[in-house]
Protein backbone atom coordinates (compact mmCIF):
# COMPACT_ATOMS: atom_id res chain seq x y z
CA UNK A 1 0.00 0.00 0.00
CA UNK A 2 1.25 3.61 -1.14
CA UNK A 3 1.30 6.00 2.04
CA UNK A 4 -0.17 8.74 2.61
CA UNK A 5 3.37 11.31 1.79
CA UNK A 6 3.89 10.12 -1.81
CA UNK A 7 0.52 11.56 -2.85
CA UNK A 8 0.53 14.81 -0.81
CA UNK A 9 4.06 15.49 -1.17
CA UNK A 10 3.31 17.28 -4.82
CA UNK A 11 1.29 19.57 -2.85
CA UNK A 12 3.81 21.76 -1.14
CA UNK A 13 6.23 20.90 -3.49
CA UNK A 14 4.53 22.67 -6.63
CA UNK A 15 3.95 25.78 -3.93
CA UNK A 16 7.71 25.72 -3.60
CA UNK A 17 8.43 25.72 -7.03
CA UNK A 18 5.85 28.09 -7.83
CA UNK A 19 7.15 30.39 -6.05
CA UNK A 20 10.97 29.62 -6.88
CA UNK A 21 9.92 29.80 -10.19
CA UNK A 22 7.46 31.84 -10.83
CA UNK A 23 7.90 31.67 -14.83
CA UNK A 24 7.78 28.04 -15.22
CA UNK A 25 4.14 26.93 -16.69
CA UNK A 26 2.15 25.14 -14.31
CA UNK A 27 2.09 21.99 -16.35
CA UNK A 28 5.51 22.01 -15.63
CA UNK A 29 5.72 22.62 -11.96
CA UNK A 30 2.75 19.77 -11.47
CA UNK A 31 5.10 17.30 -13.70
CA UNK A 32 8.21 17.95 -11.51
CA UNK A 33 6.42 17.95 -7.83
CA UNK A 34 4.96 14.69 -9.08
CA UNK A 35 7.37 12.94 -9.86
CA UNK A 36 9.17 12.68 -7.03
CA UNK A 37 7.92 9.62 -5.47
CA UNK A 38 7.06 7.97 -8.45
CA UNK A 39 11.02 7.73 -9.07
CA UNK A 40 12.12 6.14 -6.15
CA UNK A 41 9.51 3.51 -6.31
CA UNK A 42 10.46 3.05 -10.44
CA UNK A 43 13.72 3.01 -9.39
CA UNK A 44 13.36 0.22 -6.61
CA UNK A 45 11.43 -1.60 -9.04
CA UNK A 46 14.10 -2.04 -11.31
CA UNK A 47 16.32 -3.28 -8.61
CA UNK A 48 14.09 -5.75 -7.91
CA UNK A 49 13.40 -6.91 -11.55
CA UNK A 50 16.95 -6.61 -12.58
CA UNK A 51 18.48 -8.50 -8.32
CA UNK A 52 15.33 -11.38 -9.50
CA UNK A 53 16.86 -11.71 -13.39
CA UNK A 54 19.86 -11.94 -12.74
CA UNK A 55 19.68 -14.63 -9.09
CA UNK A 56 20.91 -17.88 -10.32
CA UNK A 57 17.82 -20.51 -10.64
CA UNK A 58 19.16 -23.07 -8.05
CA UNK A 59 18.63 -19.68 -5.82
CA UNK A 60 15.15 -19.03 -6.86
CA UNK A 61 13.20 -21.98 -5.04
CA UNK A 62 10.06 -22.86 -6.33
CA UNK A 63 8.76 -19.32 -8.04
CA UNK A 64 9.98 -16.46 -6.22
CA UNK A 65 12.18 -14.69 -9.11
CA UNK A 66 9.16 -14.82 -10.76
CA UNK A 67 7.23 -13.85 -8.27
CA UNK A 68 9.99 -10.43 -7.74
CA UNK A 69 9.27 -9.83 -11.52
CA UNK A 70 5.60 -9.78 -11.14
CA UNK A 71 6.12 -7.46 -7.72
CA UNK A 72 8.52 -5.26 -9.81
CA UNK A 73 5.85 -4.71 -12.86
CA UNK A 74 2.86 -3.86 -9.84
CA UNK A 75 5.31 -1.06 -8.45
CA UNK A 76 5.62 0.12 -11.83
CA UNK A 77 1.91 0.15 -12.32
CA UNK A 78 1.42 2.18 -9.05
CA UNK A 79 4.09 4.38 -9.54
CA UNK A 80 2.55 5.61 -12.86
CA UNK A 81 -1.15 5.53 -10.88
CA UNK A 82 0.70 7.74 -8.14
CA UNK A 83 2.38 10.18 -10.59
CA UNK A 84 -1.18 10.79 -11.90
CA UNK A 85 -2.66 11.38 -8.72
CA UNK A 86 0.26 13.62 -7.62
CA UNK A 87 -0.09 15.09 -10.89
CA UNK A 88 -3.93 16.47 -10.73
CA UNK A 89 -3.31 17.70 -6.93
CA UNK A 90 -0.29 19.86 -7.83
CA UNK A 91 -2.33 20.96 -11.42
CA UNK A 92 -5.31 21.94 -8.88
CA UNK A 93 -3.19 23.60 -5.99
CA UNK A 94 -1.93 25.91 -8.23
CA UNK A 95 -4.83 26.61 -10.19
CA UNK A 96 -6.61 27.29 -6.84
CA UNK A 97 -3.82 29.51 -5.83
CA UNK A 98 -3.99 31.30 -9.12
CA UNK A 99 -8.19 31.97 -8.33
CA UNK A 100 -7.58 32.91 -4.80
CA UNK A 101 -5.15 35.63 -5.72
Amino acid sequence: MLNWTGVLLPVPLSLLLAWLRPAWAPGRIASIAAAVAPIQIIANAVWLFVASVTTPQSECGTDACGMMIAVAMMLGVAAGGLFLLGWVLARATLWLVRVVR
